[in-house]
């Protein structure tokens, strides 16, 4: 059985690809993280500093944009859920990125390889750590993360890899 851990990307690459993943989820078990899942949250959430900036109607299309992705959002776990993925805890614990309760003291190695010099990739990097250590695929849609994986030999997976994968 192939293990994929998805990222936030590769949440939506299965909500777009939904027909094929549920034809292969017998060759495939799928996973989700806890930094996944927030950060996936969090891009549906309302940044209420730039509505201040905003006139009333480029706060109401700001909110109307919002709305329409919650709806995908919701869609998008519905779908998620007839994969029935399962929860791995986060195979680092960061400070002021990781939850209690939902992190492991991992030795860090695969996090501190993929990690940025600016440090703005936290969440990427503790995915790939997460996956590394549990021997997952990384599935993503990040070209910049596809590529420090693929440099390191880690499992990563775009769409047409997958495809390939799964075939």
């Amino acid at each position: 059985m192939i293990k994929i851990l998805l990222d936030s990307v590769g949440v939506n690459i299965v909500s777009e690809n939904f027909d094929f993943f549920q034809e292969k989820k017998d060759k495939c078990e799928f996973y989700i993280s806890p930094t996944v899942l927030e950060e996936f949250t969090n891009m549906n959430s309302i940044d209420y500093d730039k509505l201040k900036e905003k006139t009333i109607e480029e706060q109401n299309d700001y909110i109307l944009k919002r709305i329409k992705k919650h709806e995908k959002f919701i869609v998008l776990l519905i779908q998620l859920s007839k994969l029935t993925p399962k929860f791995l805890l986060d195979s680092v614990l960061i400070a002021n990125h990781s939850r209690v309760g939902c992190a492991c003291l991992g030795d860090g190695i695969v996090y501190k390889t993929i990690l940025k010099e600016t440090k703005g990739n936290v969440n990427d990097a503790i995915i790939a750590d997460t996956a590394v250590n549990n021997d997952c695929y990384l599935l993503t849609g990040d070209d910049t993360l596809y590529k420090k994986m693929t440099a390191n030999n880690y499992k990563v997976l775009n769409i047409e890899d997958c495809k390939k994968l799964l075939a």
